[in-house]
């Protein structure tokens, strides 16, 4: 199945509109987009990572596209980049593509108007007011519009098979948001994928009865119907990873310019390796130097809804917890995305490639501070049941440099049966509390020193104390001004309880409790 495309020049900024057959070069590069291209650099990079996961991977590229695709496809979309970065009609994008927002400002009045969800038959143009400036006079706008397109270098009017009707008009009142669904079947018929903009004139009036036109416009797209199933593809396969009751997934992210910095050392990328069974989540978080060395690691677990931050006495986390602090933070909204944020952008999407059970979609972006795009592939790999076990997040080049990728983030699904992501989470025991020694605690902060506070305590009273309710305990007599952390402690010969209370951000901000086998205050430190 063939279709056109533009040509793909060097010079992005001259790249030209007019849509010609693919070369033969373009033939083969799609050819050479396979599985093992894609994974190369990764498993190169990545030599520690699960066999299971890349057995899992390779077999799924012997399986069949869930989407009825027969043969290498591919979809061209290039023209919008010039567009785009030229400013075409008089005024820029903002941040990203698509975001085709412009703030026009008319005796006092600000409108931000965009053009939304746009499709080859319509869109829907929203006209946002909200100067703060003193308003006279009075705004209106009927449902007339026109339309232009994109031809490389400027917008151009295109000529309508008749022009659209009036309709009644609105008046824009300030602070208020109008809306308009626009359809423009009966007048231009459905659009060819491009770049486009939307013109609409509004009348001020002034207080005197004088009036004023004013010819506003905002820039859309319409990509080809082509790509809209590989997109929703991917988007139903994510989302669908995301609702499940029970998933074990690992996301790697790479560090920004190679290498990046942190407390204990510099680390090549760090992984997010993630065990979800119903609403309890464990996270273990791996920082990876050049040379494969594990230079930090720990890990947070939210189970019974209580949540908590560890550290593990070997490797992985089945080798013992050596450290636990209870934290308030977690709760299930936190952690239902952890691994993910690998969304598709639809405004900024720009080709599709497919490749057996693979799909490619590449994403450009503009930014105002940089004079050329940012290109971006992100390729996704179903197994035979059409279920998500793969995704890479890279940087390219170019769009004709595909493999030349510059991984920033990847995504890998395990074949881990519920009852074991059950078991593993279930395994980490936060009941036992560490060890410290009273007496040296007493030596280290004694009476009338600063910070330390020997009595007029809230527990005066016995009470039962254990792991599970000492932190609660302990923070009656808190008085910072928020805490949301505890780490608890137990001295087995003395038979008193030690917990740390702080903040998340801030770990030179704690108070200490001490609490006696009958869970009555023995002393108070702040530090």
């Amino acid at each position: 199945m063939e279709f056109k495309i533009s040509d793909l020049l060097d010079d992005l900024r001259e790249v030209d509109v007019d849509i010609q057959p693919h070369t033969q070069a373009s033939e083969k590069r799609i050819r050479e987009l396979t599985m093992k291209k894609i994974h190369a650099e990764q498993n190169r990079r990545r030599q520690g990572l699960s066999t299971l996961s890349k057995v899992l991977i390779a077999a799924a590229i012997l399986t069949a596209l869930a989407l009825p695709v027969a043969a290498a496809t591919s979809f061209h979309f290039t023209d919008w980049l010039n567009g785009q970065l030229a400013g075409g009609g008089g005024y820029d994008n903002s941040l990203f593509l698509g975001s085709a927002g412009k703030n026009w400002e008319v005796s006092g009045y600000v409108l931000d108007v965009r053009a939304e969800a746009a499709s080859a038959q319509g869109l829907t143009l929203t006209c946002e007011e909200w100067g703060s400036g003193e308003k006279t006079g009075t705004l209106t706008a009927d449902d007339s519009f026109r339309l232009e397109r994109w031809n490389g270098s400027d917008y151009t009017a295109m000529t309508p098979q008749s022009e659209p009707a009036a309709g009644q008009g609105k008046t824009l009142v300030p602070g208020s948001t109008v809306t308009w669904q626009v359809t423009w079947g009966d007048s231009y018929g459905p659009l060819a994928s491009g770049s486009y903009r939307i013109g609409k004139t509004f009348t001020y009036s002034d207080p005197a009865g004088k009036t004023q036109n004013v010819d506003i416009y905002a820039k859309f797209r319409v990509f080809a119907e082509e790509m809209a199933p590989y997109v929703e593809s991917y988007k139903a396969a994510l989302e669908d990873l995301h609702s499940r009751d029970s998933y074990h997934l690992t996301n790697t992210i790479y560090a920004e310019g190679g290498e990046c910095q942190i407390d204990a050392g510099v680390y090549q990328y760090y992984t997010k390796t993630v065990w979800k069974n119903g609403s309890d989540y464990l996270q273990e978080l791996q920082y990876v130097s050049r040379d494969g060395t594990v230079i930090a690691h720990r890990g947070y677990l939210l189970r019974d809804g209580k949540g908590f931050e560890l550290t593990w006495n070997g490797d992985n986390v089945l080798s013992g917890v050596a450290s636990w602090e209870a934290v308030e933070y977690l709760n299930e909204a936190s952690c239902e995305r952890w691994g993910f944020g690998l969304e598709i952008f639809d405004a900024s999407v720009g080709e599709v490639f497919v490749e057996g059970n693979s799909v490619s979609i590449l994403e450009g972006h503009t930014y105002e501070w940089a004079d050329e795009a940012r290109w971006y592939k992100k390729t996704y790999t179903k197994n035979e049941q059409g279920q998500l076990i793969a995704v890479q997040y890279a940087h390219i080049p170019s769009p004709e440099e595909l493999d030349q990728e510059e991984f920033r983030s990847t995504l890998e699904v395990y074949d881990t049966s519920a009852d074991e992501i059950a078991k593993t989470i279930a395994a980490q025991n936060v009941s036992k509390p560490l060890s410290f020694s009273w007496a040296e605690e007493q030596a280290k902060y004694p009476a009338g020193a600063e910070g330390v506070k020997t009595g007029g305590f809230v527990n005066t009273t016995p009470q039962t104390v254990n792991a599970g309710n000492a932190a609660a305990i302990a923070q009656k007599e808190c008085t910072l001004e928020w805490q949301n952390t505890a780490v608890v402690f137990f001295d087995e010969t003395a038979k008193v309880w030690k917990v740390d209370l702080g903040h998340s951000q801030d770990d030179t901000i704690c108070q200490t409790v001490y609490l006696s086998g009958e869970g009555v205050t023995l002393l108070v430190v702040t530090k």
